[in-house]
């Protein structure tokens, strides 16, 4: 091999200046031949080519500076004519790789690619970067502003993706899938204090004839919950906030917080169910509410305030109150003309029947008592959204629930909830007839605690094979 290389070496001096192969100017000896740069590219790149390149012509074609482009087969022979040796290619390149490899295994090389658009940096650099590299899901900060005391650790909260769909509800199964994680919120420490601010409101509805007294968290609601809440675009979002704007100067802006996080995470109960079902039998509704039901404790489990308590609180606040939450969506979605629910599919809308949960003198009770308080809604108070919502909020922080550890938290997110309540009350109506309104929805929050139970016995009284998982485990059937 070092021989043919010595044979083959280009002289000293250059006699002339043409390219041997195109008879351009010549930069000097390519590959043992005087050649252009043009034509020592062209080597390069086809020479080690397995394809054969075939002539279109008759193979005898006059490869000039202006011509040369028009055949390839004809300019590589005549490359290799002159003596442009291919071995020079092949060793060359082996020669590359050689140097590569030291410049790798020496500990100060520096990590380099051929192309010129690439960034050039040492090795050592690299493997730190590659080191000290997390999973594109994770996310950890540290506060700066001085909210959280110093070297708190803040980790991202669960990013939910963006659904075109609301599919995600049909994968929920079990309470704890979705309440069952640790929220951002609660990396704060436990001793960390929730400052009390006093408000004057009408009692909360008790199941005893003790009034307690209110105070409600100054923190809330420091700012938008919207960042954590990315599954409504900007024109449903914007749309949000036209139609709450005329509460502005009412409530606090803690409280607009809070009403647009419950109008965002509302959104999603709004979509067309997944499947259509037989709004005939019983079963059929019964299948409707749990598709609901998985759509309502998501809703439930993205509240801030929500997911600042423990998982335990958060369990039972779930398992005690579901009916109650369901009763209330119903309520929404109640025609009270004729005695209907009125839903959508993915194709049409369907109307189910009250009447329906008298198919089984069993349930004929909770039919009663759950008509009862349909009909104790006006379409004033049902058809306001935003009441309706916080109500709704009102519902799911309820204190009595037994066995709550952080039940303070509760009766103070509750108490902020029922000043809201009577704000927009008073903005809407007259003050006598707030006031009225007022009351009744107090008295409404005892009479669902009487639904609630009614309601569980129509689930009792299903075979848990034909229930969803995600019931059995709120009814203890598991």
């Amino acid at each position: 091999m070092e021989d043919s290389r010595r044979s083959t070496d280009p002289p000293k001096e250059i006699a002339g200046r043409s390219c041997a192969v195109c008879s351009d100017k010549a930069n000097g000896y390519n590959f043992g031949v005087l050649s252009c740069e043009s034509c020592k590219a062209f080597f390069r790149r086809n020479a080690a080519k397995r394809k054969e390149i075939k002539c279109p012509f008759s193979n005898s074609c006059e490869i000039t500076s202006a011509s040369r482009k028009f055949c390839q087969a004809c300019r590589l022979n005549k490359c290799i004519s002159v003596g442009m040796n291919s071995e020079w290619l092949i060793e060359g390149k082996n020669k590359v790789g050689k140097i590569k490899r030291k410049r790798n295994e020496s500990p100060g090389s520096t990590v380099e690619k051929e192309d010129d658009e690439n960034v050039t940096i040492p090795k050592a650099f690299l493997q730190k970067l590659m080191k000290n590299a997390k999973a594109p899901s994770s996310c950890s900060c540290s506060c700066t502003c001085g909210f959280y005391p110093v070297g708190t650790k803040l980790v991202a909260a669960p990013q939910t993706p963006t659904p075109s769909s609301f599919d995600k509800y049909s994968a929920v199964n079990s309470p704890s899938s979705i309440i069952g994680y640790s929220p951002m919120a609660s990396t704060r420490p436990a001793n960390s204090p929730i400052v009390p601010f006093p408000i004057q409101c009408s009692p909360q509805p008790s199941r005893t004839s003790v009034v307690p007294s209110f105070t409600a968290p100054q923190d809330c609601a420091k700012k938008s919950v919207i960042k954590e809440n990315t599954f409504v675009d900007d024109g449903v979002l914007q749309e949000i906030r036209r139609k709450i704007d005329k509460y502005r100067g009412v409530l606090s802006i803690d409280e607009m917080a809070l009403l647009e996080e419950l109008h965002v995470l509302n959104e999603p109960l709004k979509y067309p169910l997944e499947k259509n079902y037989n709004q005939e039998s019983l079963q059929g509704v019964v299948q409707i509410v749990q598709e609901a039901l998985r759509r309502i404790i998501s809703m439930t489990a993205q509240l801030k305030a929500f997911r600042e308590l423990g998982y335990e609180d958060r369990r039972q606040l779930v398992k005690s109150g579901f009916c109650e939450l369901l009763i209330v969506r119903g309520i929404m979605a109640y025609n009270k003309t004729n005695a209907t629910w009125n839903h959508k599919f993915a194709t049409n809308n369907m109307e189910v029947k009250l009447d329906v949960l008298k198919q089984d003198p069993k349930y004929v009770a909770h039919y009663k008592v759950h008509k009862k308080l349909l009909d104790s809604f006006s379409d004033e108070i049902r058809t306001n959204e935003s009441i309706m919502l916080i109500f709704n909020a009102i519902v799911i922080f309820h204190p009595r629930v037994s066995d709550l550890k952080e039940s303070h938290k509760v009766h103070q997110t509750q108490a902020a909830y029922f000043k809201m309540l009577l704000s927009v009350l008073n903005f809407e109506f007259s003050e006598e007839k707030a006031n009225d309104c007022y009351k009744k929805l107090l008295d409404l929050v005892v009479d669902l605690h009487m639904a609630n139970q009614t309601m569980l016995h129509v689930f009792y009284g299903f075979d848990p094979a034909r229930l969803d998982p995600l019931v059995k485990e709120l009814c203890d059937f598991t």
